[in-house]
């Protein structure tokens, strides 16, 4: 279980990303109350304050944050889901976006994803599991760590 209480696996009471700054005020209520009673709040808040994203986050919601951002001068490049969530968290719903391999390449977001997870330990059965897509194979994952991290090797997932 994660210390985050945002966390899917701790079935928060509503989902901070779906709140939007049009959202009746009892939503961004109920949605602040989970930012504000969460462990991870001083660490939360610095990083989602430079970055965008959809929803109520550190106790924000997305126009309170462009707000601060204006007065700060901040202009943060634009974050998904997939990009901060740690690689062992990602869920298939969050796969959806992610774009398409064509003529023969692996698109970087995807070959980024694919060393995101064998980084955080994930074998190539798991990754290849996890995406669920046709050009993501266990040759195409032990490719990738070979060639994009210098002496990745387990026996265990090469064989």
């Amino acid at each position: 279980m994660s210390s985050i209480a945002c966390a899917p696996e701790n079935d928060p009471p509503i989902d901070l990303v779906t709140v939007g700054d049009g959202a009746p005020q009892d939503r961004i209520d109920e949605a602040r109350a989970v930012c504000l009673a969460c462990p991870a709040l001083m660490r939360c808040s610095p990083l989602v304050k430079r970055m965008d994203v959809a929803g109520v986050a550190a106790g924000l919601t997305r126009g309170e944050r462009l707000a601060w951002q204006e007065r700060h001068g901040v202009h943060p490049e634009s974050t998904s889901l997939l990009d901060v969530t740690p690689a062992r968290q990602i869920t298939a719903a969050m796969l959806d976006d992610l774009p398409a391999s064509g003529g023969g390449e692996i698109h970087p977001r995807v070959r980024d994803l694919v060393l995101r997870m064998t980084k955080a330990g994930m074998s190539a059965d798991q990754i290849v599991d996890r995406l669920g897509r046709e050009d993501i194979t266990h040759r195409t994952v032990n490719y990738l760590r070979r060639t994009y991290m210098k002496g990745w090797a387990r026996v265990s997932d090469i064989a």
